[in-house]
This record gives C-alpha cells, sequence and structure tokens, in this order.
C-alpha cells in the first residue's frame, strides 16, 4: 500500500498544485520566467559525503542519533545507479535526525516547494517527520514491500523569513527509510492562502485574483484525463 494523499474535487493534492503552479507559469511574464531559472533553494543529492555508517554530512547536522551513509557502490547500495544516499535509521540503534547547518531566507507569504525521494529497504511500518521553519509535516510508510526511490512533494506558503530544513525518522533497529534528493524550490510564481488541514498538510485556498489561473488548471486537468479514458 501506497501512502495515502488527500483528493480534492476529484484530483490529488499534488496534482491540483502542480497545475496551478503550471497555471501561473503560462500566465508570469518573461522576466519572472527568467527568474524561474534560479529558483533552487537548497537542492542535496548527497554527493558531497562519503560511504560511511554512523556519518557526519557535508550540508547537514546530525542533531539526534545517527544516520547512515550508503550507496555509491558500497557494500549496502540497495539500488545501484543512484549515488550516495542516507539511511535515516543509522547504525548506532538511535534513529537519526539532521538539519541543514545554512540558513535559508524565504518570501513571506509566498508558495515554496519542499520534495525528497525516499525508499524502503524492508517490509516494516515507518514515518518520515520533516520540516522547513515552522512548516511541519510527516509521511507515513505502511507496511509495504521494498521498492526503489519514489518523489514525495508539497507545496506550503512561507510563514518564516529565515528557515533550516529538518528530517527525521523513528524505529531503533539500523535499517530506516532512505533519503535521496532533497530540495526547496521557489517562490512559486503564485500566493495562496495557506490553511493547515487535520492531517498536518498544508491545504491551499485560493485567493480571488488567483482563481481564474485554478479554474484554467482545472480545465486542463480535466482534458488530459479525457484524452488518457479516450486513449
Amino acid at each position: 500500500m501506497w501512502p495515502r494523499v488527500v483528493v480534492l474535487w476529484g484530483f490529488t493534492m499534488k496534482a491540483l498544485f502542480r497545475a496551478v503552479a503550471l497555471a501561473a507559469a503560462l500566465g508570469a511574464s518573461a522576466a519572472v520566467g527568467a527568474a524561474h531559472a534560479s529558483s533552487v533553494v537548497f537542492f542535496d543529492d548527497f554527493e558531497d559525503d562519503a560511504y560511511q555508517h554512523n556519518s557526519g554530512l557535508a550540508h547537514w547536522i546530525v542533531t539526534e542519533g545517527s544516520i547512515d551513509v550508503i550507496g555509491g557502490g558500497g557494500h549496502y547500495d540497495w539500488w545501484t545507479g543512484n549515488g550516495y544516499y542516507i539511511d535515516l535509521d543509522g547504525s548506532s540503534r538511535l534513529s537519526g535526525k539532521i538539519e541543514t547547518k545554512e540558513t535559508f531566507e524565504l518570501v513571506l507569504g509566498a508558495l515554496y516547494e519542499f520534495s525528497f525521494d525516499y525508499a524502503r529497504s524492508h517490509s516494516r511500518a515507518e514515518t518520515i517527520f520533516y520540516s522547513v521553519g515552522s512548516f511541519e509535516g510527516e509521511l507515513y510508510l505502511p507496511g509495504a514491500e521494498k521498492h526503489g526511490f519514489v518523489t514525495f512533494s508539497t507545496v506550503f506558503q512561507a510563514l518564516d523569513q529565515f528557515v533550516t530544513i529538518s528530517l527525521a525518522t523513528t524505529g531503533n533497529d539500523n535499517v530506516g527509510p532512505k533519503v535521496d534528493n532533497v530540495g526547496l524550490f521557489g517562490p512559486l510564481a503564485l500566493r495562496l492562502a495557506a490553511a493547515p488541514s487535520s492531517q498536518g498538510v498544508t491545504a491551499a485556498v485560493p485567493t480571488p485574483e488567483a482563481l481564474p489561473l485554478l479554474l484554467t488548471a482545472l480545465g486542463g486537468l480535466v482534458f488530459l484525463n479525457r484524452r488518457r479514458s479516450r486513449g
């Protein structure tokens, strides 16, 4: 079973956010489009690190427990070709928490996308906790078969000007979720008024001036779904 996603008007929240971002990009000026090329606030694929158990990291501080840097053709390279990645539950039987060494400046009120790839080398249930400043969430991974890397992505509204990023997990068995390609992107061209849902996932509510773009995006999704059904 894959992690649950929130569905709104028949579309997943992830699809809705991407549709809104696409509509915003289409309506943006050429100057905004040029600025989008430099919209990577932070990205780490752990290639600056070295294979090691209970390791430190180039761009993160291990604030709790321990993590392992694995992959890269080493003994515990579960999915070859992905370079280095980390196991959030290191080899000390103390699950890890990491926080970026750098603090990032965000535009208050703007939308940002936070994402990371995760994989599982065992079938036990576990949870990945993440935060960007005061924005917090968790990705529950129910007991399931082992699988390679899958991308998790969420969009949130910046309520803090200066933030750090953190990732953590539970469990103390030396085998946790694997994480790679952690990224923070933005600000997105469109601003929305955010309201946290009961599940701790930021649900974006469009402001009046954003509604035409949202309707355009939803119309595009309906068109694509119809084309797929006809195919």
